[in-house]
């Protein structure tokens, strides 16, 4: 999906706004090397897709949060404890191509709907009685 999405936009993203390239110039006998930096590299627009994902995540673990325990305080210690156990919460720094880092987000995502749909069927079944 995202190598789709990659060559989709692969015009717009190899343009000077989104790519930027050196030269490095090496000792005698070696070829000089150009590296590129920049969205418009394959690699930099893979990974930064996963730091999105992570990202997508920590919000999904505050809508979560916000929704069991109905206030914005609930979500921001749920966040603030993430990022304190954040070694012991993901690998996305060290191995950002494992699956669970395109996973995770969603399975996250989907918990927190769960949550909203179950919260909504109490609320709907006491206003019942």
């Amino acid at each position: 999906m995202l190598g789709t999405l990659y060559r989709y936009y692969e015009r717009s993203l190899n343009n000077t706004d989104h790519i930027e390239c050196y030269t490095v110039v090496r000792d005698a006998g070696h070829d000089a090397v150009r590296t590129c930096i920049g969205i418009g590299v394959p690699i930099f627009f893979y990974l930064e897709a996963v730091w999105l994902l992570a990202g997508v995540s920590v919000a999904a673990i505050f809508m979560h949060a916000c929704v069991l325990s109905d206030s914005i305080l609930g979500g921001l210690m749920a966040v603030l404890q993430y990022f304190a156990n954040h070694s012991e919460s993901t690998r996305v720094q060290w191995a950002p191509n494992e699956r669970e880092n395109f996973a995770m987000p969603f399975i996250l995502l989907q918990c927190w709907l769960q949550s909203v749909q179950l919260r909504r069927k109490k609320t709907a079944l006491l206003l019942l009685q």
